[in-house]
């Protein structure tokens, strides 16, 4: 047993960290670029993780957290946590390429599990501190261009941290896309929607997990299919609890929603996580069918008569990261039925009639379709009463911003003084959403401090050569891409005369308790003066 868990510890390739006192998991990985020897190669330079302690010199910058944890608790906290879904793995295959113009650099790296979106740093040293790598992007894809990342340095650093969002499901960035197709006449005119962030179930709903809802609610569970299926039971017996739950209608897809705290998608949400926003493709992963996919009618390939379980099929995963979009199980939306798209909203939410319609929209193909039926844009509808063998359901939830955090770690320091009078200003800022962050610097020697600079991305201002002797107040201002949060005014003085600080005027406790003599304690009113750095050195007496 012993050496089988050394065995499984040194196979690890990574570590995982807990960064904050939220206990957020990030995976923090850090790739190095030697400019000089791009503009030499003029080709793609790999870089991956090395194991165990050897760092090389300059290929490769390690892995670098702020804590570590353990191979062994990491290994014991998977065998615990068998009904919870792994945190986000380290990227360790980043590859980082120089594009044709020779100007810009663009990274590539595998989805980790569960990984929903990334961020991604560069900076000139691979020190992770704010201030030396600069968030340079937030992307729930695997591939990122830095524009002009090769101008104004030697040597470039980058960070990709994976980031997972509500277990189980994929955030979906907001943007527009073109909603429906040619290929059936139900599902026109193809037209712009622009759809809100939001997130979405990566697999569709399983029997066990909605046997999980029923057991908490005492709600009634599905029928089983009386013919033409698996042989009963299908949703309580163990072999099928990975399955997609069937035999739900509307109002039990939606009560289930509501229990997790989530929601039935909007038909214009539904397409979107099915095909992303680059083009219109007709099947998740492209424009040609492929058979082993997708699980559809009379398809040898898929390798099952009726259902499958979820998430069987990864080379059929969409763009936004779910499965099963394509065939399994048709799966409600929100959204009354309609023979087109003329009169449906354009900002992403369900097209509800008032008073409702007699039929709920139903996306995706079955089992008992064929491949036509499971095209991203084809669409169907049913009695929302209605339950049936190939009909399940997935949940979405929607996004709601949180707006960036107070700025904070101000340098210098609040109230410091004796500052040299060519001091650079830093501060440290971060976004609950991962939104990128623009910033506006106030600064100025008034109380309220003046905008000096608006919508930079780095957290650092250079002020220039300021006055001796000066008191300066400055501010920063955080932007998100919905909110901004505003900072305290913030002050310092420069230093003055060679080798002193000035110490402002004010009222201060003068004496203490613990000497008689520097008794009793009584307030003392100074005028500001100037005092020595450092004592009298022998050198300076001499």
């Amino acid at each position: 047993m012993l050496s089988l868990l050394r065995n499984l510890l040194t196979a690890l390739p990574f570590r995982l960290l807990l960064p904050n006192k939220h206990y957020d998991r990030e995976c923090k990985e850090f790739y190095y670029l030697n400019l000089k020897s791009c503009f030499q190669a003029h080709h793609a330079i790999y870089y991956k993780l090395l194991k165990k302690y050897y760092l090389p010199s300059e290929s490769v910058v390690a892995m670098k957290t702020r804590k570590w944890i353990t191979l062994f608790i990491l290994l014991l906290s998977a065998m615990l946590a068998a009904a919870q879904p792994p945190a986000p793995q380290p990227v360790t295959d980043l590859v980082i390429q120089v594009s044709d113009n020779l100007n810009d650099i663009v990274l590539n790296w595998s989805r980790p599990q569960y990984a929903d979106s990334f961020q991604v740093y560069a900076g000139d040293s691979s020190d992770f501190q704010v201030g030396v790598m600069t968030r340079i992007g937030t992307t729930p894809d695997t591939t990122f261009i830095h524009v002009n990342g090769l101008m104004g340095a030697q040597k470039r650093f980058y960070a990709v941290v994976a980031i997972a969002g509500p277990a189980g499901m994929v955030l979906v960035p907001a943007g527009l896309y073109d909603m429906g197709a040619t290929y059936q006449s139900w599902a026109q005119p193809i037209h712009t929607v622009n759809v809100p962030a939001f997130y979405m179930d990566r697999y569709e709903v399983t029997n066990a997990q909605y046997k999980a809802f029923c057991d908490a609610t005492s709600r009634t569970y599905p029928d089983d299919p009386s013919s033409g299926f698996y042989t009963p039971p299908y949703f309580t017996n163990p072999v099928y609890a990975n399955y997609p739950v069937v035999m739900v209608d509307w109002n039990d897809a939606r009560a289930y929603a509501a229990w997790a705290g989530k929601r039935l998608p909007s038909e214009a949400e539904w397409e979107r996580a099915a095909k992303g926003n680059t083009d219109n493709r007709q099947w998740p992963w492209g424009d040609t069918w492929v058979d082993a996919n997708a699980n559809i009618l009379d398809n040898p390939a898929d390798g099952y008569t009726y259902t499958s379980p979820v998430g069987n099929y990864p080379s059929g995963i969409s763009p936004t990261g779910c499965f099963d979009m394509a065939g399994n199980v048709y799966e409600w939306c929100e959204d009354d039925g309609h023979a087109s798209y003329n009169g449906a909203p354009t900002n992403g939410s369900a097209w509800i009639d008032n008073p409702r319609g007699s039929a709920r929209v139903l996306r995706g193909g079955s089992w008992r379709l064929n491949s036509s039926g499971a095209r991203c844009a084809y669409r169907g509808d049913m009695d929302p009463a209605g339950r049936n063998s190939s009909v399940g359901f997935r949940c979405s939830k929607s996004f709601v911003n949180q707006p960036p955090q107070v700025p904070s770690s101000p340098s210098p320091a609040d109230s410091a003084i004796g500052q040299s009078v060519d001091v650079n200003l830093s501060w440290t800022c971060s976004d609950p959403d991962l939104d990128p962050l623009t910033y506006d610097v106030y600064f100025g020697t008034a109380s309220t401090p003046p905008l000096v600079n608006s919508g930079q991305t780095a957290v650092t201002y250079d002020p220039g050569t300021l006055a001796d002797i000066t008191a300066y107040y400055w501010r920063i201002v955080a932007h998100d891409n919905h909110d901004s949060t505003s900072g305290p005014v913030w002050s310092f003085t420069t230093e003055g005369f060679a080798g002193m600080v000035l110490i402002p005027a004010g009222l201060y406790d003068m004496g203490a308790t613990y000497q008689s003599w520097a008794q009793p304690i009584h307030t003392v009113n100074v005028p500001a003066f100037y005092m020595d750095r450092y004592e009298v050195t022998n050198a300076q007496y001499k």
